[in-house]
C-alpha cells in the first residue's frame, strides 16, 4: 500500500474510501493489467495460422506477460497468493472470462471444432497452464524466452487438432 500511496499522490485513507480494501485495490490493478494484455493479445493472434499455433502464441504471450509486466512481476515476487485469490474470485469471475476468451479464439481459428464443450475444456487447460507457468517459473524447459515452451506446446497440441479433423472427416 505505501507504494500505491506514493505513486498515486493521494492519502491512504482516500484509497481505502475509494476501493474499500487492499484486496480491492490489488484486484483492480490485476484487472487493469489483464485488460492491457487482452488488447495486445487480440491484436497479435494470427487467426489464419490455425488453432494450435494460436493457442501456443496465447500461452507464450501470457507467460511472457507475467514475466515482463511490472505490476505482475511485483505481485508474483511479493504475494503470489493474490493472483490465486483473484483467479478464484466469485466477485470477479476471472477464470470464467479467461476460458471464454480462449474458447472464442479456438472457435475463431478452428471452425470445424466438434462442439463448444471441447473448446471450453481445452481453453480451461490453456488457462491453467498459463497460471501455473506464471506462478511456478521453474521448468525443465527454458521458458524465459518462451520459444521452447511454444514449440513443446505445438508438438503436443498440434496433433490433437489434426486428430479431431480426421475423426470428424
Amino acid at each position: 500500500m505505501p507504494h500505491i500511496v506514493e505513486r498515486s499522490g493521494v492519502s491512504r485513507a482516500t484509497i481505502f474510501r475509494r476501493f474499500g480494501s487492499k484486496n480491492a485495490v490489488v484486484n483492480r490493478v490485476i484487472l487493469r493489467e489483464l485488460r492491457k494484455f487482452v488488447v495486445e493479445l487480440l491484436q497479435t493472434i494470427e487467426v489464419s495460422a490455425g488453432p494450435a499455433a494460436a493457442l501456443a502464441d496465447l500461452l507464450t504471450q501470457a507467460v511472457r506477460f507475467s514475466r515482463v509486466n511490472p505490476a505482475f512481476r511485483r505481485l508474483l515476487a511479493d504475494d503470489p497468493r493474490k493472483l490465486v485469490d483473484f483467479s478464484r474470485s466469485q466477485e470477479l469471475p476471472a477464470m470464467e472470462l479467461a476460458r471464454a476468451l480462449v474458447a472464442s479464439i479456438i472457435a475463431e481459428t478452428d471452425r470445424a471444432a466438434r462442439s463448444p464443450v471441447d473448446n471450453v475444456d481445452l481453453a480451461d487447460l490453456v488457462c491453467h497452464l498459463a497460471i501455473a507457468y506464471a506462478l511456478v517459473p521453474d521448468s525443465s524447459m527454458d521458458v524465459a524466452g518462451t520459444d521452447e515452451l511454444r514449440e513443446s506446446f505445438l508438438a503436443l497440441v498440434g496433433p490433437a487438432f489434426a486428430g479431431r479433423r480426421k475423426f470428424r472427416g
